[in-house]
């Protein structure tokens, strides 16, 4: 064999393919890019969803900041108990089982548990009501988000004294 033949021999078994060592780094580099993109998008889902569970938290507690806001405000009589419940004319707000009930019909969502609803009387005179309502409340599937919020409202006055 001459020279020429012998070299281009050679060139020929180092071109044929990969070796084990190219394979199994070809293959270890390509998981590795995988198990990354995986993660960033289990981590974009997971965002999502407590994006989500925010979002109906805000939801919940803009409702019932306008229900009872409302409701104290062109009520004309209302009563408060001790026991966290708060009667406005023929309405009844209560807490039980982690929902706040108006009239035994629930005005939160199965995702979110209430955990307090207290209501403080702030009135100087029996004619017209101020109230304080606080309400703690955290989504059932993620209980790191949670949220407090008070509710300052005073009964509108209905007729100007002469």
């Amino acid at each position: 064999m001459n020279k020429r033949t012998a070299i281009a021999l050679s060139d020929r078994r180092e071109s044929k393919g990969f070796t084990l060592i190219e394979l199994l780094l070809g293959v270890t580099i390509s998981v590795m890019i995988f198990l990354a993109a995986g993660s960033v998008i289990a981590l974009l889902f997971r965002t999502d969803i407590k994006s989500k569970n925010i979002e109906s938290l805000e939801q919940t507690k803009n409702n019932l900041s306008a229900e009872l806001t409302t409701s104290v405000r062109w009520g004309e009589l209302i009563t408060t108990t001790g026991a966290g419940e708060l009667i406005v004319d023929s309405s009844r707000y209560i807490l039980l089982n982690g929902k706040i009930l108006k009239n035994n019909e629930p005005l939160t969502s199965d995702d979110i548990t209430i955990t307090r609803f207290e209501i403080k009387d702030f009135s100087n005179s029996t004619k017209l009501k101020s109230l304080e309502i606080r309400i703690d409340m955290q989504n059932k599937n993620f209980t790191s988000v949670k949220d407090t919020f008070n509710i300052v409202v005073s009964q509108r006055q209905r007729e100007f004294d002469k």
